[in-house]
Order: structure tokens, then sequence, then C-alpha cells
């Protein structure tokens, strides 16, 4: 028998719209593992499995949500390699026996009291739309990405890749995640701490996402969907690494900008202007979905009507592109 929270939740999965208007009719149960979680970024050729990059999550509560991504650590197989040398073993296992042979691949495990244990082997580049890629570059002197194109385009340059991540590191590096702890309108920026992490002396590079900025409707951080950007931070300095980090997330959960509750009316509503002068409104629905849509936690969004508007004809046609617009806004 199914206890009734996990019936609950399975309802919901079950009745939940994919993005491409297919209704979910299988889920998926994984066992709870309890561990740090590591991710194995590999390219593949010809059965040739290269490991281009190790990260440790860094996860950890935030406001009550038990897994929120604070950051990621560049690693190596000899920063710990009574960890990360079975770790690595098991990936390149893993992928013989699914039968991968080409391509990138990103795949998390979870270290826990039995060994490493596979989360998900998924064939795509690291995600996160590339924001770490600085990161990797700057230790490395390569990417997952320069690795993909070599291994089909300049497999010479494949070749010479190392098998796991370069020892030594060329520099120490992390990735810092930009949270809110709660929902609301952004009414100030706290520059001064900005500031303070842009002086840090690992700081490479940031990324904010639009809807950081005065005025702007902002989510609470719950999830990796719902990180607001990041810092870049890169040192040959293990040490200084690792005392900019601490004091990074420190100012992070200070606060980097201040909030306002939104209006009973605007609760669940975000609105994107664009270059075209005219505004956009969506509106988080439930239940059956209309098109365009698109999907996130908890429902959709659909084009609000703007009684009067002239430019609400003309709206109708870039919908495709204001709805990416609105995640790229409430998310990185």
């Amino acid at each position: 028998m199914i206890p009734k929270p996990l019936a609950k939740r399975l309802k919901y999965y079950r009745s939940y719209t994919a993005p491409e208007l297919r209704e979910n009719y299988a889920v998926l149960c994984q066992e709870f593992l309890s561990g740090t979680e590591y991710v194995v970024d590999t390219v593949s050729r010809d059965s040739v499995h290269k490991v281009v990059a190790l990260w440790r999550y860094d996860k950890r509560d935030y406001y009550g949500s038990p897994v929120v991504y604070h950051g990621m650590r560049l690693l190596n197989v000899e920063s710990d390699p009574t960890m990360l040398g079975p770790m690595v073993s098991y990936v390149v296992a893993a992928l013989e026996t699914l039968g991968i042979r080409d391509g990138a691949i990103h795949t998390e495990i979870m270290a826990t009291p039995r060994g490493p244990v596979l989360v998900e082997c998924n064939c795509r580049l690291h995600g996160g739309e590339g924001i770490w890629m600085p990161i990797s570059q700057a230790c490395l002197g390569y990417t997952q990405v320069s690795a993909l194109h070599d291994a089909y385009f300049a497999p010479e340059a494949f070749d010479r890749l190392p098998v796991t991540p370069r020892h030594p590191l060329g520099k120490h590096g992390a990735w810092v995640t930009i949270r809110s702890p709660k929902e609301g309108t952004i009414s100030q920026i706290h520059e001064e701490k900005i500031m303070r992490i842009r002086a840090l002396p690992s700081f490479l590079d940031e990324y904010f996402a639009p809807c950081i900025s005065v005025g702007s409707r902002v989510r609470q951080t719950v999830d990796a969907t719902t990180v607001h950007g990041c810092f870049n931070l890169v040192h040959e300095d293990a040490a200084v690494l690792e005392a900019d980090y601490a004091l990074a997330q420190e100012l992070i959960n200070e606060g980097l900008f201040s909030l306002e509750t939104p209006k009973a009316e605007e609760a669940d509503v975000v609105r994107v202007a664009n270059d075209a002068g005219f505004t956009l409104t969506f509106e988080s629905v439930h239940g059956q979905m209309p098109s365009p849509v698109l999907s996130r936690h908890g429902g959709s969004w659909k084009t609000l009507p703007k009684p009067n508007d002239a430019a609400n004809e003309k709206s109708k046609e870039v919908d495709a592109a204001m709805l990416r617009q609105v995640r790229r806004g409430w998310r990185f």
C-alpha cells in the first residue's frame, strides 16, 4: 500500500502536463540517498571516456527548503583520491553498462556510507546554461563544451585531454548561488554587499537573472530552478578560495536585496516588457494548461488579457519569445 503523502505526490505528477503538452503516464521512484552529492561530467568518443570535470555540490537547508543549491566546488581526483578514484571508476563502468559510446554525459552520484550510488546519467552537458564554464576554463584550460567539440571535430585534441581533470589544477574554483529567502518585489538592491563580493581576491565574474532589479518580482529560492544567478570564484590558493567562498555565502545569506510583499492581486503575476515598448503579463495557473504555456513547479504561465490596450493584439505575435524571457527572468 502506498503511503498517503507519496500517493498525493504521485497524483500531482500524474496530473502535471509536461512542457510539450504530454501527460505523464508514469513516475520513477528512487530510494532516498543520504550523503554528499557529486557530479562527474564526461565526454566520450568511440567508447573512450574522458572525465572532464568533477564537482561537489553544496546543498543545504534554506528557510525550510532542505535541498537548496548554495554552490559547488570544482575538484580533481587527487583532491580526494580515496573518495573520487572509486567514484570515477564506478561512473565509467555505468557508462559502459548503459552502452554509452559517444557524447557528453552529466552524471550525478551520491557518496553514501556504502559507497557511490548513481542518481542519474543524463545525456547532456552540465546545466545552468553554461554559467559554470568560466570556472572550468580558468582552472582546467578546457570545458565539457570544448571537449565535446574536440570529440567530434578535433579528435587529436580530444586524445590529448587527460583521462581525469588535470593535476595539479591550474587554479581552484567554486560557484556560489544568488538566493532569495522569500517571494516578493525587490525594493532595494544592497550594492555595498555585491561590491564586497566583487572585491574578493577570487572573484572571476557573475551572472544576475533579469529579475534582480528594483521593482521586479523574485520567487523564494527552494530548489535549482529558483536560484537567481551566481558568482564565480577562482584563485591559485585553495585557502583563499575557501575563505572567499565562506564570506560570499555569509553576505548572500544576509541578503543582497530587500523585498516587499506583493499586492494581493499580483500574488502570482509577473510582468515582462520588451524593446518594442509594450508589456506582456503572465499569471500562474493550475489545472488545464493553455497554449502556448511555460510549465513551472505548481503551474504554468498564460497570457493575461489587457483590455483597451492597442498593443495587446501585437503581443500575440511574440508569446513564445516572451515566455522564454519570463523563464529566464524567474531563474537563471
